[in-house]
């Protein structure tokens, strides 16, 4: 049936091989391809950082003296900080809070208007004047009565004057 219009042609088939075509020969002896010259430059340079490294590292600590000493005395230390807390905490015990009634009470001078107040723990100059005036913004008011100029350094047990609420 060729009625000469159109002409046949085979499928074209190279004539070489290419780079990037797959070579069907299995590797000798069964073990898969390696590039062992790469392996070999890397355990090399592997073997060359740790020779560094141990050459240029210091002697890996202190010595067994010297870290006696300072177990020693970290020991002496401790010893130091619990005798502390303990000589605190009888000297604690041993004092008596102020009674609640003490602590808060009118002005030696007689004036009636001013008012002494012990200084609790925890409490601050912004806190009493907040107490007494309602305005923790008058804690000046307190401090120049006290002569303070550092309104943070009050320590538990001062005798603070409370002024009256200024206009």
């Amino acid at each position: 049936m060729d009625d000469g219009r159109t002409e046949q042609f085979e499928p074209y088939q190279p004539e070489t091989s290419y780079d990037w075509d797959y070579e069907d020969e299995p590797p000798k002896g069964g073990a898969p391809k390696i590039l062992w010259g790469r392996v070999v430059a890397i355990l090399a340079v592997l073997l060359l950082a740790f020779f560094l490294g141990r050459a240029t590292a210091g002697s890996g600590g202190i010595s067994q003296d010297r870290f006696d000493e300072l177990q020693d005395e970290n020991t002496q230390l401790e010893q130091q900080l619990n005798q502390a807390l303990a000589q605190q905490q009888n000297d604690d015990a041993t004092q008596s809070p102020p009674p609640d009634d003490a602590t808060e009470s009118p002005a030696p001078d007689g004036n009636g208007d001013s008012e002494i107040y012990v200084v609790k723990p925890g409490d601050t100059l912004r806190g009493i004047a907040e107490k007494f005036y309602g305005d923790a913004s008058l804690d000046d008011v307190i401090a120049d009565a006290n002569g303070i100029d550092d309104p943070t350094q009050i320590s538990v047990g001062q005798e603070l004057i409370i002024p009256p609420e200024p206009d």
